[in-house]
């Protein structure tokens, strides 16, 4: 509903209360009861046609005015309607005829089905507003759920690009650890040819040095004397 809407209905809310109001002191027993309990019931409705109002004016702040001068009309109605039900101050009754008071039936009854269309109204409202934040929740959760999909594709397929770098990766450690293999084996060969030819030039020197110097100066042993042989 509109705020004009709203601004219609209290005015015709607070128009019935005036007039049930202006009866309430002619009615004894149960019609007094009857009465009292339909202006209670107009009264909430008013208020929430107030509170409707004050909703609308949270988003469009010129309607403000007119809805603190409800609410000061509405207070003033209250407060005659507690006066004349507790009896506090004397009041002066019309006479009411019996179209008076099938009026005023009429009017109640016509309130009670505006209450409860309004009330109907608004809980279909609060429906349409509950599936509208559900279907929003779930367009919401269907989003994060493609975008964690897409995340979860893209992982895939970073992992199966890994998983082939490493699988070209594996033929060249493979060929690198041959490399390095081959390059020791170089390596230790380089050093163990020095080390032989060294060796092999001290033994030569050596030899040379002892058949040269030192064999000269070892005396040759002297040959055994031969015994002479005796003739028979």
């Amino acid at each position: 509903m509109s705020f004009s809407e709203y601004e219609r209905e209290f005015e015709l809310s607070v128009s019935g209360l005036n007039r049930k109001i202006s009866l309430l002191g002619s009615h004894t027993g149960e019609q007094k009861k009857e009465t009292v309990r339909g202006i209670e019931e107009q009264l909430g409705y008013a208020r929430e046609m107030i509170r409707s109002m004050r909703e609308i004016s949270a988003k469009k702040p010129a309607y403000e005015p007119k809805i603190v001068s409800y609410e000061k009309n509405l207070e003033k109605i209250n407060s005659e309607y507690i006066r004349v039900r507790d009896n506090l101050v004397p009041t002066t009754f019309v006479k009411v005829d019996k179209n008076a008071q099938l009026k005023d039936d009429i009017e109640k009854k016509e309130y009670d089905q505006k209450t409860r269309l309004l009330v109907d109204h608004q809980k279909l409202e609060e429906s349409r507003q509950r599936l509208q934040d559900t279907r929003r929740i779930g367009e919401e959760t269907i989003i994060m759920g493609e975008d964690t999909l897409d995340t979860m594709k893209k992982q895939k397929e970073q992992l199966l690009h890994a998983r082939d770098q490493l699988d070209a990766i594996n033929p060249n450690l493979k060929k690198a650890r041959e490399i390095l293999s081959s390059m020791s084996r170089r390596v230790i060969t380089t050093k163990i040819i020095p080390i032989l030819l060294i060796i092999l030039l001290v033994i030569a020197s050596l030899l040379v040095v002892f058949f040269r110097w030192i064999w000269p100066l070892i005396p040759s042993p002297s040959p055994a004397p031969q015994t002479p042989k005796k003739l028979v």
